[in-house]
């Protein structure tokens, strides 16, 4: 697969879907600040940026970029069986939202409320949370969050492992290094936790 460019003063984008078997390594060369993982179908996905620790991710996930740091390669592997995912790149924050439509668009069946066509109409003031050895809810379930953003300060000396639900782990949170920011939209329960010492992670919302 080809590098995606990385230019200055726009907005370089690039989108791709493969399938990653069991037993097998997919490397892609990124050279970007953003990767966010859009859909991910079969067994159980793990990926390494810059080969780092292996971190298991679901659709929905986004990871940037530290200030100053660039993404150069991310490596896939699948567990259980191949897995088939959508992933982008990009120099800048994006999110996919982007379509087009051509006659008419009939929607139906919208799961959890509304159809919603505009930003928020709140965004919070971040909030500190210590995480520690012991799990810590971050924020509760609100069915009228949009947007969540996390972030692991980057004066922290530990690693932060974030999940869905009320009990997060080191084996299967995704791992947020110290500078590093997850967005997610999402109204759903989250927890973190550390592997050792403390974290300070900052965490803001964007609720309808």
């Amino acid at each position: 697969m080809q590098n995606t460019p990385f230019q200055q003063g726009r907005t370089a984008y690039d989108r791709r879907t493969i399938t990653v078997n069991t037993g097998t390594v997919f490397t892609v060369s990124a050279y970007c600040r953003q990767i966010t993982i859009l859909d991910v179908s079969g067994g159980t996905l793990s990926i390494s940026i810059d080969n780092e620790t292996p971190m298991v991710v679901t659709g929905g996930i986004q990871i940037a970029a530290e200030e100053g740091r660039v993404f150069n390669t991310v490596t896939f592997t699948a567990t259980g069986s191949a897995a088939t995912v959508t992933f982008a790149f990009s120099s800048g924050l994006l999110t996919d939202n982007r379509f087009n439509v051509a006659g008419n668009l009939n929607v139906q069946n919208v799961t959890g409320g509304a159809l919603r066509t505009t930003s928020g109409s709140s965004v919070s003031n971040a909030t500190a949370i210590s995480v520690t050895t012991t799990n810590t809810a971050l924020v509760a379930a609100n069915s009228v969050r949009r947007r969540l953003w996390l972030q692991s300060v980057d004066t922290n000396t530990v690693d932060v492992w974030v999940q869905g639900g009320a009990t997060a782990t080191t084996a299967n949170g995704i791992q947020l290094k110290p500078g590093q920011t997850m967005i997610l939209e999402s109204g759903g329960q989250m927890s973190a936790i550390t592997a050792s010492g403390t974290a300070n992670v900052r965490i803001m919302t964007e609720l309808d």
